[in-house]
């Protein structure tokens, strides 16, 4: 349950920083300033680490049962 939130959030995170990187693009400001690149990387890891717990969560149980 844990994973599929921080999956949620990291896919959230990677859909906010590429509107904020569109969004700076068109007004002619720096497109990697501004919040961009924390976000996206705050995205990544928690797109990672949801995944893996995911994954784990999944081999796991398959192999209980």
């Amino acid at each position: 349950m844990i994973g599929c939130v921080l999956l949620g959030f990291g896919l959230l995170n990677l859909a906010i920083s590429d509107w904020s990187y569109g969004w700076r693009a068109f007004t002619n400001k720096k497109a990697w300033g501004g919040k961009t690149v924390p976000t996206l990387i705050i995205g990544l890891i928690l797109l990672i680490i949801g995944g893996l717990m995911v994954f784990v969560d999944l081999y796991f149980s398959n192999q209980l049962s």
